[in-house]
């Protein structure tokens, strides 16, 4: 499929508004968002990874229709055949990629299983427990092997975060018990030690 010279310069121009009209798509659609998106919507700053595309999960609609829909919806916003949709080489999924450069934009697929999902700024997540799942099972089974590398990464990032999470949980437990054995009168302040732990969430 050949852009013209105006329809490139107008698709440059606004490949920014990419995301907003993705994630716009996401909510009203109530598509679960999962794998390295989910992540970065759950951890702290110093434990995101950048990415490109998007992944996401349809629940009752066919993962396919869903892709033609959205790339209709990029189309038309951005005035021009600029988006395609490709069969994946995974089972089910399928690709909404950018014309130009052939660059993914989001993966559509459709799963057997219920996923548990937590909703962030209006976006339903799947939960860290499932990508957890997710990681130990492709670490387990041989013919994954070669993006073991990568689910590795992604496990250590998710239990640096619950290591830190179970430790300010302690702090704070730590806080409230010191502060109930010295239960004062009106006016009188107690100075609690401080127990916590340098690190930001």
């Amino acid at each position: 499929m050949v852009l013209t010279n105006q329809q490139k310069v107008a698709f440059y121009r606004n490949r920014k508004k990419i995301d907003n009209i993705v994630l716009r798509e996401i909510k009203k659609r109530k598509l679960i968002l999962f794998g390295a998106r989910s992540l970065n919507r759950q951890l702290p700053p110093f434990l995101k990874k950048e990415t490109k595309d998007y992944d996401v999960i349809v629940s009752k609609e066919k993962p396919e229709a869903v892709a033609r829909q959205l790339e209709k919806k990029l189309d038309k916003k951005f005035k021009g055949n600029a988006f395609i949709v490709e069969k994946g080489k995974a089972k089910g999924v399928y690709k909404v990629k950018k014309v130009l450069g052939k660059e993914g934009v989001i993966d559509v697929v459709k799963l057997k299983e219920k996923v548990p999902f937590i909703k962030r700024k209006g976006v339903r997540v799947s939960t860290l427990a499932y990508e957890k799942q997710k990681v130990k099972e492709s670490l387990a089974d041989p013919k994954s092997a070669f993006r073991h590398d990568k689910d590795r990464e992604r496990r250590d990032r998710i239990l640096i975060f619950e290591n830190l999470k179970k430790k300010r949980t302690s702090v704070v437990r730590k806080k409230k018990r010191f502060k109930s054995k010295f239960k004062t009168k009106p006016g009188f302040k107690v100075n609690v030690p401080d127990f916590s732990v340098k690190f930001k969430l």
